[in-house]
């Protein structure tokens, strides 16, 4: 008999207590209780829920009383290394995320004001708590979704090109140790390059060393520029009164990578 797979074991800690129970109930349905979810108030509160453990991943609030985000994150990191951090925050600057990710955290999100971004926030989650760095032989992706690919491109603070296609556009999305930079899609470049690849229903793509790019053009945080693209596909789904499209299947090229 096989035996039931384990919990992803996550503490969410935040000083809003209505928010906690939100994300609790919805992640956990949204999960199909693949989840086991833990909330904390404080930081106290949260560093004896650790002791229970072991967890998987931790997120936390960056704008708390006391102890901030920051600050603890810096404590996750020198006592539970091996923990994945999160942090979310109502209100983003470029300082508060590079203060996260310096002080361990892998990803930076601010939190979403719709349920459509709630579900991208755990959609990240999700692909940040089973993520693993790969090393070795990569080898063929029969279809895969191209935002998981950039995201795991982005986790892994890796430098790459990424050239997509399908019958009618071409297209790079250049990534430099984990930020994209540049995005060209037939005559448009930046931001909107990017959505518009995003967009694609299928095609096929390959993934390339990297190479510095033309330009920079894009100075987003890559978190808020899929979570950009997604709702912006969404909107483009309503507007045409069909259902919400999938995210982009892409089949990929064989590569072989150190």
């Amino acid at each position: 008999m096989t035996s039931p797979a384990r919990q992803q074991q996550i503490l969410f800690v935040d000083d809003e207590k209505y928010f906690l129970d939100s994300i609790r109930t919805l992640f956990a349905d949204w999960s199909k209780n693949t989840w086991r979810i833990e909330i904390a108030t404080s930081a106290d509160q949260a560093l004896e829920i650790l002791k229970t453990g072991p967890f998987d991943l931790v997120v936390v609030d960056v704008n708390m009383p006391v102890l901030d985000g920051v600050q603890f994150l810096g404590i996750l990191t020198r006592r539970y290394p091996d923990v994945k951090k999160a942090a979310l925050t109502g209100f983003a600057t470029e300082e508060k995320r590079s203060a996260c990710l310096a002080n361990g955290a892998e990803l930076f999100i601010e939190k979403p004001r719709s349920p459509e971004g709630l579900k991208s926030v755990f959609a990240m989650l999700d692909e940040l708590v089973t993520w693993k760095p790969q090393t070795g032989f990569q080898g063929m992706l029969r279809r895969v979704n191209l935002q998981d690919v950039i995201q795991m491109e982005c986790l892994g603070r890796n430098s790459s090109l990424l050239e997509i296609n399908d019958r009618k556009l071409n297209g790079r999305i250049y990534i430099e140790d984990g930020r994209i930079i540049h995005a060209v899609a037939g005559g448009l470049t930046g931001e909107a390059a990017f959505q518009k690849l995003l967009s694609l229903a299928s095609g096929g793509f390959q993934l390339q060393p990297f190479e510095p790019p033309p330009a920079r053009t894009i100075e987003g945080q890559w978190e808020f520029l899929l979570m950009e693209a997604a709702r912006v596909r969404d909107e483009s789904a309503v507007q045409a009164d069909d259902p919400a499209p999938e995210p982009s299947r892409i089949l990929a090229t064989p590569t072989v990578g150190g």
